[in-house]
């Protein structure tokens, strides 16, 4: 094994050449230097042992970045920003001690560390990203999670049942994707927040209560937890995300409280058991194919409040009838495109209805607005199309 090899120190930033041959396992970084730069060790997997040494100040994005038989790093007090995914991927770095100074710790920093089983973190950090201990299952505690800041950023993979403790107010992106043995989660009032992917893929995740009020359930939050069936949100929800509940193909009720203002796209995508729900007043949107092939929805309240019915939204769903409320001022592309629809009232403030936006549905006749531009293939050919 080499003891040598070729880096580059520019402005005290320091590299090494991406075409360098490395098979170095230990190297003491050398004085002077003030930045581990982006990459420098990306994929250097004979790399055990790393010394950083006094002023330096920030360890670059990707800097050890696939180095996958790291054992030992040593962090001096002068750095204050760690980049993303910094350490992604170092599955034997068994020991962090992060600088009391540190300022921010970038996404995916220790992501998939598996090894890691003692990180000293010091309080009052104010930017931890998500995901920067996911996968990290040896850093939780006794409850099986790991908090930090009132921030839930992992668990541990066997548990069964999670009971957040209160005082959490926010559980990070991904902080329980892929824990597939948990069938029950308990959130208590003090949470606010459900960042992306914090349930993605929890198999067998059965209910969850929600006993407080949310600004935001997060992109992907409880995307295919296939054997989600109950939802209960004590409070409110402001925001419900893209993808929120995706592929929550058992899930056969949920309420969404008049505090919420958007259903952002595909929220409720191929929710193919949901069967009835009730959209309040204060949602503007609701999202591009947010109810999508949501197979076994017969009922469908949308509340006065609604501008905007997206391309997709209720498409391959199974309404019946629709009454659309006089808010609403459009209804985009293949809006209802194959739901068995006999009856659906259209307002007069409908001044636009998109391509396909009703085709294949049982409807014989419709009334629209006279002055409403209509995609001449929003409905089928045998459809009568009242102006008035």
């Amino acid at each position: 094994m080499s003891d040598s090899y070729k880096f580059d120190v520019t402005d005290g930033c320091f590299t090494i050449p991406a075409e360098e041959e490395f098979d170095i396992d230990e190297v003491v970084i050398p004085d002077g230097v003030k930045v581990v730069g982006a990459r420098a060790f990306i994929g250097r997997t004979s790399l055990k042992k790393v010394t950083i040494p006094e002023g330096v100040t920030e360890i670059g994005d990707f800097a050890f970045d696939g180095c996958s038989e790291l054992m030992s790093v040593t962090i001096p007090s002068s750095v204050t920003s760690i980049g993303k995914d910094a350490f992604y991927g170092c599955s034997k770095l068994k020991t962090v001690t992060i600088p009391a100074g540190i300022s921010s710790i970038g996404a995916r920093a220790f992501y998939g560390c598996s090894s890691l089983k003692d990180v000293d973190i010091p309080s009052g950090i104010n930017g931890i990203e998500d995901y920067v201990f996911s996968g990290c299952a040896g850093l939780c505690d006794e409850t099986g999670l790991l908090v930090v800041d009132n921030k839930v950023l992992c668990c541990r993979t066997d548990i069964k049942k999670v009971v957040i403790p209160e005082g959490v107010t926010c559980i990070g992106g991904e902080a329980f994707c892929g824990c597939i043995d948990i069938k029950e989660v308990v959130v208590p009032s003090s949470v606010t927040s459900i960042a992306p992917g914090a349930f993605c893929d929890c198999d067998s995740l059965e209910t969850i209560l929600i006993k407080g009020s949310l600004t935001t359930i997060g992109d992907s939050a409880f995307d295919s937890c296939i054997s989600l069936k109950n939802v209960a949100i004590e409070g409110s929800v402001g925001v419900i995300g893209s993808g929120a509940f995706s592929g929550c193909t058992i899930m056969e009720t949920v309420k969404i409280d008049e505090g919420a203002t958007v259903v952002e796209d595909e929220a409720f995508y191929v929710c193919s058991s949901l069967k009835a729900i009730d959209i309040p007043g204060g949602v503007k949107n609701v999202g591009v194919e947010a109810f999508y092939e949501c197979e076994a929805l017969e009922n469908i309240t949308i509340a006065s409040g609604s501008d905007i019915i997206s391309d997709g939204a209720f498409e391959f769903a199974a309404l019946k009838s629709i009454d659309i409320p006089d808010c609403v001022t459009e209804i985009g592309e293949a809006a209802f495109l194959s739901c068995p629809l006999k009856e659906a009232n259209i307002p007069s403030s409908v001044k636009k209805i998109g391509a396909n936006a009703f085709v294949g549905t049982n409807l014989a006749t419709v009334i629209v607005a006279k002055d409403a531009d209509v995609d001449p293939s929003a409905f089928s050919s045998d459809v009568n199309i009242v102006r008035q």
